[in-house]
Parts: C-alpha cells; sequence; structure tokens
C-alpha cells in the first residue's frame, strides 16, 4: 500500500467516526416540554402518536402530566392537546422534516393519576408503548402496528383481557389462556373483573408482568 493509499484510507475512517458522531449527537433526545392538564371531567384520555416510543406511568399527583423527548427543541413539534367534550386528546404536533441529518426523534411519557377511573386509549403506529397500570383506570387500551407492548400490572388485579397480535409472541404471568398462541382473552382475579384491558399488535411482541 502506497503512502497517498494509506494516507486516503485513513481520511475515510477518520469521516466514517465524525458522521457516526454527528449522527449519534443529532438523534439523541432530551426533554423540550412538560404539559400539565387537570383531571376535571376528563372521562377519556386518548393518545394518539406515529413513530414515537410512549412510556405511560402512574403519577404522582391529580394532573396528567405529559412529557416530551425530541432531538430539536422547537414549538411546532410539541404535542397538540385538546379537552373537549370530556375527552383529552393528546397527539403528534408537526412532523414535517425532509433534510438530511434533520430527522426528528422523540418519546413520550404520559403520567396518570392513581384517582383517574376512567378510559386510556394510547396509539401509535412504528413505536413500543410500555404501560404501568395506573391503580384505578379501568379501561385501558394500548395498540401499536409495529411495535412491542410491555404492561405492569400489581398482583392482586380482577380484570378481563382481550390480547393479539399477528406475528409476535405473547408472554403473561397467568394460566388461562386460549389454545390460540397469538390471540387470548381471559378473566383473571377473584370476583367481578373491575377492568377491561385490550392490547393488539401486528408485528409485535405482547408482554405482561405482575410486580
Amino acid at each position: 500500500m502506497t503512502a497517498f493509499m494509506r494516507k486516503t484510507s485513513v481520511c475515510a475512517v477518520c469521516i466514517c467516526f465524525a458522521v457516526t458522531a454527528y449522527c449519534q449527537k443529532s438523534w439523541e433526545t432530551v426533554p423540550v416540554n412538560v404539559q400539565e392538564i387537570s383531571l376535571e371531567s376528563i372521562t377519556e384520555i386518548d393518545v394518539s402518536f406515529n413513530q414515537e416510543n410512549i412510556s405511560v406511568l402512574q403519577g404522582t399527583t391529580d394532573k396528567i402530566v405529559v412529557k416530551e423527548y425530541r432531538n430539536k427543541d422547537d414549538k411546532k413539534f410539541f404535542a397538540k392537546i385538546i379537552n373537549a367534550d370530556n375527552k383529552l386528546s393528546i397527539k403528534r404536533g408537526s412532523w414535517l422534516s425532509w433534510r438530511l441529518f434533520s430527522i426528528v426523534y422523540s418519546r413520550i411519557e404520559i403520567y396518570i393519576p392513581a384517582t383517574y377511573k376512567n378510559v386510556v386509549n394510547i396509539r401509535t403506529t412504528n413505536g413500543n408503548i410500555a404501560c404501568t397500570l395506573a391503580e384505578n383506570a379501568e379501561n385501558v387500551l394500548l395498540t401499536t402496528t409495529s411495535g412491542n407492548i410491555s404492561l405492569d400490572l400489581p398482583k392482586d388485579i380482577a380484570a378481563s383481557f382481550s390480547i393479539k397480535t399477528v406475528s409476535g409472541k405473547l408472554s403473561t404471568p397467568f394460566s388461562e389462556k386460549l389454545s390460540d398462541s397469538k390471540s387470548q382473552q381471559f378473566v383473571t382475579g377473584e370476583g367481578k373483573p373491575n377492568k377491561n384491558i385490550a392490547l393488539k399488535t401486528v408485528s409485535g411482541n405482547i408482554d405482561i408482568k405482575q410486580k
């Protein structure tokens, strides 16, 4: 190998490392926005995103808290929140970004108070959903197309479950199962179920755990 070729090879490696470092930095998500919403009169929480991973956690206050982590701090990307007719809708903001190295990366955290007892509907298309069940939420629907769903439950729970995946795997701590490994409907716990929980994905896995 000639000196010129060695120098060219070293330069190519340096450029590759520089581009990789730049990309990793540009993809890093940091906290960019926090919104708090009163629970008053809300009977349904509807969360709809696209490529974002969504974490649903039990809050420590009496308000719903939305935290956004993103690689671009621009208000046009902030979640759109609409509170009307007893329904709280939380949706992705503007999302057009076509230039190289200008792609928007985002993840969302939703904190739901333990006192909330009504409908929780969480949807994303190409993202994962990780949910810690709010203590008193009675109707929970988690849906994604190309992502995984994980759900953490308290040990003592009476609930009616509907779980379905097309090409993923199901993992639950319960013995109540149908013969179809891709679809399960069952009731667990003692007494009359006070919760309805539905988990649906097409090409992702579903994992349920009890703490």
